[in-house]
């Protein structure tokens, strides 16, 4: 796929019960992919000069068995061969680098609680409420290491921001 995704979907639901609601939107993408690039690839001058994300860790290892005989650890690793000297082999494009980009994010919650009482008129307020809001609280991706919306081929940029507000509304 693209990097422009070819689905972009949205959802939303409203609940109240007994003076609570809630609301939730979701958002999302799907048929979108991206390409890992720039500094995500820290071995290109060696092993040991960056520090990594310990999904950056998988790494093919070869190893002796019981026998003697020399075996492939982890042959499908994200890295398949490190060099402890400057290699270009784990930065070459190829669909190795290419990732999923699909998504679904909790994209705006509001939860609150309406009060209708007798001492609320003695003070003149008709309700109160308070309520509790949040943005991006929640990310699902089979991506794992930095949010697929950045736009950032190798972690760089700053994800979304989570955000909670919380409030009283009075009516008077």
């Amino acid at each position: 796929y693209s990097s422009i995704p070819e689905i972009n979907y949205g959802f939303g639901a409203q609940i109240t019960w007994k003076g609570f609601d809630l609301g939730v939107f979701f958002r999302g993408q799907a048929n979108v992919s991206y390409s890992l690039g720039g500094t995500f690839f820290p071995f290109y001058q060696g092993v040991g000069q960056y520090n990594l994300f310990e999904e950056a860790m998988d790494r093919a290892q070869v190893a002796t068995d019981e026998w003697g005989d020399e075996v492939l650890i982890n042959p499908d690793a994200f890295y398949p061969r490190l060099s402890a000297s400057r290699n270009t082999n784990n930065v070459q494009q190829s669909t190795r680098t290419i990732y999923d980009g699909s998504l679904i994010r909790l994209s705006d919650m509001e939860l609150g609680y309406t009060f209708k009482s007798s001492a609320l008129q003695k003070m003149g307020c008709s309700q109160a409420r308070i309520y509790l809001i949040g943005t991006n609280l929640l990310l699902f991706s089979p991506w794992k290491m930095w949010d697929p919306e950045s736009g950032s081929s190798d972690g760089s940029k700053y994800p979304l921001q989570k955000k909670v507000n919380v409030g009283v509304r009075l009516t008077f």
